[in-house]
């Protein structure tokens, strides 16, 4: 991570960097633990109509905990692109961060809605459910995740824990392994 970032640094510094490989260098940043470097990055690009950066500076907002602010670029992002599922499922971890299940099931369930095929989302919609006491349901969901995307590795924690819990040891052992 630590040289991806300086390429991307590099890339910068050169004047060479185009709007989306800002995007990417911010979401890193923010993967690297400085999301206030990335808003600095992508603030410029507030007005931009391209749903990828406005999503980027959404996720560096929210990691920087000014989430009122990354709601409001994501529901931007979804004026541009209503079928945007990056955009939901983003509205769904802002709204999980805000202790807010059962918002965050409802911004899930739009992603699936549009994308059945988006471990992310599965993996949240299986967090809220969990915290609004459907266990067994957010089980199916973590499945689900792992079946799409084997290495999401928070959604096969999520479910060894609670299969666990739920006395479902087989399963619980496969997810931990």
């Amino acid at each position: 991570p630590g040289e991806a970032l300086a390429v991307y640094q590099a890339a910068v510094s050169r004047g060479i960097a185009d709007e989306e490989l800002k995007a990417n260098y911010g979401l890193a940043l923010c993967e690297g633990g400085k999301p206030e470097e990335a808003v600095r990055l992508l603030s410029p690009f507030t007005g931009s109509d391209q749903p990828d950066s406005l999503n980027a500076l959404g996720v560096a907002l929210a990691d920087s905990g000014h989430a009122p602010e990354a709601v409001h670029v994501f529901h931007r992002v979804i004026a541009l692109d209503p079928e945007n599922v990056e955009a939901y499922g983003n509205l769904g971890i802002v709204r999980l961060c805000s202790s807010d299940a059962i918002g965050a099931r409802d911004f899930f369930r739009r992603a699936l809605d549009i994308d059945p095929r988006y471990p992310r989302a599965w993996n949240g919609l299986g967090v809220a459910l969990a915290q609004l006491r459907d266990e067994r349901g957010a089980i199916e969901c973590w499945e689900k995740a792992v079946a799409l995307d084997p290495k999401l590795y928070d959604a096969l924690f999520n479910l060894g824990l609670t299969a666990g819990r739920n006395g479902l040891r087989e399963q619980s052992r496969r997810a931990l392994e």
